[in-house]
């Protein structure tokens, strides 16, 4: 009975080995799939406006979105551009950001019916634009624009043009620092992605955030994937006058299937998708010259430049890995802080990074050590310092510090439009014992 009972396992994992390599041999590393596959064509060349129907995302409101009161199932946003002519609404803006080509490769330009080489290009980004009439909750004020940026790369698998989304870049009021980033290149071939990619809109303030299975929860650190502890997520409670000091499940509410707004239908990417008669916005090419050159409310003019609304350029998360700040120790001082890299720490999030802290004559008094901050961009956040704590004519001691931080942005500050200001409290160590601690004070600009 055994002898048998073994030699079935055997033939059984056998047929097992067979069929894996069967299947491993019928599909080369050229042609197998990766997370965010979103078209194959054997065409060489496809228009922008082809490719930004593609990958054009699923916006989805909140039940209680202010602008969408009593029009329950009836879509009016997001609206048309008050200076362009065009359908009152719903309608998307968008434009080509970046190209990447091959050596060799001359780019192509960047209109709607640009045909662009799939044979040449490594990657192309498209910005899309979302323009509310109103925005509601804290600083509530008329026009309101956000934006998202999708960006699509492309690889030769065997004889087909595989079109991918890489990364998706969801902004929050306009603030680099605090995005909403989910990374597609970071996640393992067997995660889930709903495709085409979904947009949460934040209640009131319409800031933009990820959703990478679609299912109208946003779950930090599985629909963001990049500097989680800063993305700003979807904040609801926002547009009631509520901010906090970071992200919290409680702050976001669950979407409804009557407030989700599909893109136009892509005959490509979507050529038979099985979702019915749903509610879809248009989709319109947008340049800088059609805003520029036109009769523009003031403030809507410096929304749309600050959203670089119709313009070419490169997407940058403004996070600068260093900072010099004025220091107020037992004297007058310097302070440099410098990460290696903007990116957070793996498993436990927050930054690490070096601090030294200098006084004039340099030799006059020097701290160092390491630094560790949750975040780079949370406006109120705690920080502390581990090191050593050298002064003239006394032996070098173990330093520990530790305080709070505060952040602010404002544009009108001009050089300073980015604030950051610690208070803490330091304290030696020596022979075991902690001596007296005294208070610090920094300030400097913000990092994001």
């Amino acid at each position: 009975m055994l002898p048998g009972l073994a030699r079935d396992h055997i033939m059984h994992g056998a047929l097992i080995t067979l069929l894996l390599a069967t299947t491993s041999l019928g599909q080369s590393p050229d042609q197998a799939s990766r997370v965010g596959d979103l078209y194959r064509t054997s065409s060489s060349s496809m228009t922008i406006d082809a490719l930004a129907t593609m990958c054009a995302p699923i916006i989805w409101f909140s039940p209680d979105e202010p602008l969408m009161q009593g029009s329950r199932g009836k879509f009016d946003i997001p609206a048309s551009l008050p200076f362009l002519k065009g359908k009152p609404g719903p309608v998307v803006y968008y434009h080509p950001t970046s190209a990447r080509v091959k050596k060799g490769v001359q780019s192509e330009g960047r209109g709607q019916e640009t045909n662009i080489d799939l044979e040449g290009l490594l990657s192309l980004s498209i910005a899309f634009y979302f323009y509310y009439p109103y925005d509601y909750g804290g600083g509530a004020h008329e026009h309101d624009i956000e934006s998202a940026i999708v960006d699509l790369g492309v690889e030769k698998r065997g004889a087909e043009y595989v079109i991918y989304v890489d990364r998706v870049v969801a902004h929050a009021h306009g603030i680099s620092g605090v995005s909403n980033v989910l990374d597609l290149s970071r996640l393992p071939n067997y995660a889930s992605v709903s495709l085409p990619v979904t947009l949460l809109v934040e209640e009131g303030k319409h800031a933009s955030c990820t959703d990478r299975n679609g299912d109208g929860v946003y779950m930090a650190g599985f629909d963001t994937n990049r500097r989680v502890n800063d993305a700003w997520g979807v904040r609801d409670v926002f547009g009631s006058g509520r901010l906090g000091t970071s992200y919290a499940s409680w702050m976001s509410k669950k979407r409804e299937k009557s407030t989700r707004l599909w893109p136009p239908r892509s005959t490509e990417a979507e050529p038979d998708s099985g979702v019915g008669d749903v509610p879809r916005y248009a989709l319109q090419f947008i340049s800088a010259n059609e805003w520029k050159d036109a009769d523009v409310d003031p403030s809507l003019r410096k929304l749309l430049k600050k959203n670089n609304v119709g313009s070419s350029h490169e997407e940058k998360l403004r996070i600068l890995p260093n900072g010099i700040y004025f220091r107020r120790d037992l004297r007058p001082m310097w302070s440099i802080a410098y990460l290696h890299g903007t990116d957070e720490m793996p498993l436990v999030g927050g930054n690490l990074g070096l601090k030294l802290d200098f006084g004039y004559p340099f030799n006059d008094h020097v701290n160092f050590g390491l630094l560790y901050e949750p975040s780079l961009a949370r406006w109120l956040d705690w920080y502390t310092v581990v090191g050593f704590d050298a002064e003239p004519n006394v032996v070098t001691r173990f330093a520990i510090e530790g305080g709070i931080v505060f952040r602010a942005v404002n544009p009108n500050w001009g050089v300073l439009d980015r604030l950051e200001i610690r208070i803490g409290a330091r304290t030696l160590v020596y022979n075991a014992q902690f001596e007296q601690g005294r208070m610090v004070f920094e300030i400097g600009g913000a990092r994001w």
